[in-house]
């Protein structure tokens, strides 16, 4: 008889009862369907019976579960225990509400959809294993001249460039999100990529030498030595984001999985306590630093705020309703300036960054063009792009990628392509914490422009 698993039984009780409890003491008029949410997610974990054992897999999904707990479940419960006041963002009417709510039950149905026609092909919990029978063995850097030379005119651009240095600041400086200086510097979008690469290949360098040095005498030292390495690099991120700390620190997670294969537990035990350390210490930080002027003061209502900037709450859907009787969007034309702006040259060059939705959206969230900092839903964006009824189209086509990359899991012999994979399949399963500018400029540069310099360094020699 097969066992079954005590934890999914409980999460999805607790779903469950989340839903009943909302539906009992909701009497907030603005939010009457907010008890829909949690529900959208029971039915979706119903209909997903293998949920927890593709999860225990697939990190994309895994992450990608985490993402649809916070947001569908936990969201809402604190909203309501914070008496549904956001500290933040402009007042909003039943109506916007209401719909938003919808939408985000539409955009789950959507996503399940494409679970049981599509995803549940490509993933496959049967065998033993994601991974290959036969294993490949670990191959470390023979050139390095490529990385060394993106090294080198990174540290010489910070220099040149004050304003780069933004790109690489520690986590608990306080960067000013009023000041956008940097983006009146030509090109500063090619010049911050090239940073952000050397901020990359540093710690990748330094741990294929530590492997290296594993595999020679077997001293834990240098998985330790490792670790030091992605914590540091962890600590210097662009402003004072958790997103832009996450991503990363997955992929270097999934690095040091690879370079020390036989020491994976106590590795995900170090890297799971430092990533919660740092991501809640940064949390604490701003909660006193940055926003402390515009937060309320109670608790609640500072994490429910949180829990719907972060997730693409309920709010900020609403917002993004409320824009679509705005004369300054151009449907048409919208979908390309959103994919193309944070592409280097292109989006420097061609897009003018004032009639994105991304603007548009902090316009009417802040009152003002000063604060960019909000993220507009990717289900709000294809609302804007199409409508009610094809919004859907930009959540369901992440989700396919998400599944080709998260499906295709492999052992790969190279450090540098397990960063890329794994940082593109992190990313993807956050798509519902970001939008469609975010993810397309880091499919371009974190997955095209990269795959090809790692693929330069295996030919090019400067020396």
């Amino acid at each position: 008889m097969q066992k079954i698993s005590l934890i999914p039984t409980i999460l999805l009780i607790a779903v469950w009862i989340d839903f009943v409890f909302l539906s009992f003491v909701i009497k907030q008029e603005h939010y009457t369907y907010l008890n829909l949410l949690p529900l959208a997610l029971g039915v979706f974990l119903l209909f997903d019976f293998d949920w927890f054992e593709r999860a225990k897999k697939y990190q994309g999904y895994k992450i990608f579960l985490c993402t649809l707990f916070i947001r569908y479940a936990i969201a809402p419960t604190v909203l309501y225990l914070a008496d549904f006041k956001v500290s933040m963002g402009p007042p909003l009417s039943s109506l916007p509400i209401s719909n938003a709510i919808f939408l985000q039950v539409y955009e789950l149905f959507a996503i399940s959809i494409v679970l049981q026609i599509y995803a549940k092909r490509k993933y496959s919990i049967n065998s033993s294993s994601i991974l290959p029978n036969v294993k490949e063995e670990l191959e470390f850097f023979t050139k390095k001249h490529m990385f060394i030379a993106i090294l080198f005119l990174g540290g010489f651009l910070l220099i040149a460039v004050p304003s780069l240095r933004n790109e690489v600041n520690f986590i608990f400086s306080k960067t000013s999100i009023f000041d956008n200086s940097a983006t009146s510097i030509p090109m500063y979008g090619s010049l911050a990529l090239i940073v952000k690469y050397s901020k990359i290949l540093l710690p990748l360098i330094l741990i294929d030498y530590l492997a290296k040095q594993y595999c020679n005498n077997q001293s834990n030292k240098y998985i330790i030595y490792s670790i030091i390495v992605v914590a540091i690099s962890m600590m210097f991120t662009k402003e004072i984001s958790r997103l832009n700390m996450l991503f990363p620190a997955i992929a270097f997670w999934a690095v040091l999985n690879r370079a020390y294969e036989n020491k994976r537990i106590i590795i995900s035990k170090w890297m799971f306590t430092l990533l919660t350390i740092l991501l809640l210490s940064l949390t604490i930080y701003k909660s006193f630093t940055r926003f402390e002027i515009s937060v309320s003061a109670t608790p609640l209502s500072y994490y429910a705020t949180m829990l719907q900037q972060y997730f693409s709450g309920t709010q900020n859907v609403a917002i993004t309703l409320s824009l679509n009787n705005l004369s300054s969007i151009d449907s048409q034309l919208l979908p390309l300036k959103d994919c193309f702006a944070n592409i280097p040259i292109i989006g420097e060059t061609f897009v003018n960054r004032s009639d994105l939705s991304n603007v548009i959206f902090n316009h009417k969230y802040w009152g003002t063009s000063l604060i960019q900092d909000q993220i507009i839903p990717v289900i709000g964006q294809g609302y804007l792009y199409a409508g009610k009824l094809f919004s859907i189209i930009p959540s369901c086509l992440f989700f396919i990628l998400l599944v080709h990359f998260d499906s295709r899991q492999k052992i790969i012999p190279q450090l540098d392509l397990v960063f890329i994979d794994a940082y593109v399949t992190a990313s993807l399963a956050c798509f519902l914490m970001t939008n469609i500018t975010i993810i397309s400029s880091g499919l371009f540069s974190m997955y095209f422009l990269l795959k090809i310099i790692c693929k330069l360094n295996k030919k090019v020699s400067f020396w």
